[in-house]
């Protein structure tokens, strides 16, 4: 079993590289990214993350004034040339039509860079301060990461998966629907797996699914709506993962 302080570093690192990709970054700087490969947008990208990097060594600076800073900056530096790498190949070969598959791959190799990074790092002798700041930093930073994991990084997930299946008006379902309803029942699902699984109640997690199945039914039933069952289904599958993922990701840190 991994030191709580040192799974305090690597979700301080986690949370960093969450920020800087999806609160401190705009859409608009991101299309201007692909444009200009390596230019102004990219640079300002690149300098944010660094700025977060070292605000993690400073907020790891009180666990002790050797290892714990040292393997902090180590990792951060191994993780800021990693992302640079990894985005400018990102930048280079995006393709519009593939965007989900490029988000999803893109953050994996992020989050294996963060990881390697930081088994390889720790193998040295360490010596860490036990106090009550390290529950307090490690509890801010696990909320902060689901937060923005289950807000931020799954909805684009989702949205970008069902923008590719580009349902024509015919093949849309017939009833209104309340604005943005679609978005905000994501939101509450993602949420109410998360606390499921955290709490230790995987069974609510298949009472939501068959919850919503009993409630999309009768939407769904006829055989013309195959294309519209196909894209619920989907859209509420590719959800349930990202809530269980991120469930899992913070019991694990």
């Amino acid at each position: 079993m991994l030191k709580s302080d040192s799974m305090t570093i690597i979700s301080l690192v986690i949370l960093a590289h969450l920020l800087g990709d999806f609160v401190f970054q705009s859409n608009e700087a991101v299309e201007d990214r692909r444009k200009k490969v390596g230019g102004k947008k990219f640079k300002q990208h690149i300098l944010i993350h660094f700025a977060l990097l070292v605000a993690v060594v400073a907020l790891v600076s009180p666990l002790g004034s050797g290892g714990p800073i040292v393997m902090t900056a180590t990792i951060g530096i191994v993780v800021l040339i990693g992302h640079i790498i990894l985005d400018i190949i990102k930048d280079m070969y995006w393709k519009p039509e593939r965007s989900t598959e490029w988000l999803l791959g893109d953050q994996f190799g992020h989050f294996a860079i963060i990881f390697l990074a930081f088994v390889a790092v720790r193998r040295e002798p360490q010596m860490y301060v036990w106090t009550e700041y390290v529950e307090y930093l490690s509890l801010l930073s696990k909320f902060a990461i689901s937060f923005i994991l289950l807000f931020k990084v799954w909805p684009m997930v989702v949205g970008g998966l069902l923008k590719q299946l580009k349902l024509g008006e015919e093949d849309k379902l017939e009833d209104s629907s309340l604005k943005r309803a679609g978005a905000y029942i994501g939101h509450l699902e993602r949420i109410l797996i998360f606390i499921f699984i955290v709490t230790g109640h995987w069974e609510g997690v298949g009472f939501l699914l068959a919850a919503k199945s009993i409630f999309r039914y009768g939407d769904l039933t006829r055989k013309e709506h195959r294309m519209q069952t196909e894209y619920v289904l989907l859209g509420t599958l590719t959800s349930f993962i990202g809530g269980i993922l991120t469930a899992q990701l913070y019991i694990v840190l």
